[in-house]
């Protein structure tokens, strides 16, 4: 562990956090260290497309791009069902102040 997180955890008392708590914290510490990489590679990918559409090597089609309303339902979809499972949860509380600590130190 980093010594930021080391720092944090020092001053939390181990006995009066739950389990969410540690587990949200893992995931949001993950989940930032993913949206990075993901990131890196979505736009080295644009990269390679713009390059390749320059020179010819491929062709894309406009009007596939603005017909992209199936995107947005899946989305909301997506978001409802989070929604609707972490209702259900009862430490959500421990697992969202987890979540955002560990956005925080990751």
């Amino acid at each position: 562990m980093s010594n930021n997180v080391t720092k944090i955890l020092s001053y939390i008392s181990y006995e009066k956090l739950s389990i969410g708590f540690f587990i949200g914290f893992i995931f949001g510490y993950l989940f930032k260290k993913a949206i990075k990489i993901i990131s890196i590679i979505i736009i080295f990918l644009i990269i390679i497309i713009f390059v390749a559409q320059f020179y010819g090597i491929i062709h894309i089609d406009n009007n596939i791009l603005n017909n992209s309303d199936k995107i947005v339902v899946f989305i909301k979809r997506v978001i409802l069902f989070i929604k609707d499972y972490l209702s259900h949860i009862e430490s959500v509380g421990g697992i969202s102040a987890g979540f955002l600590l560990g956005l925080k130190v990751g």
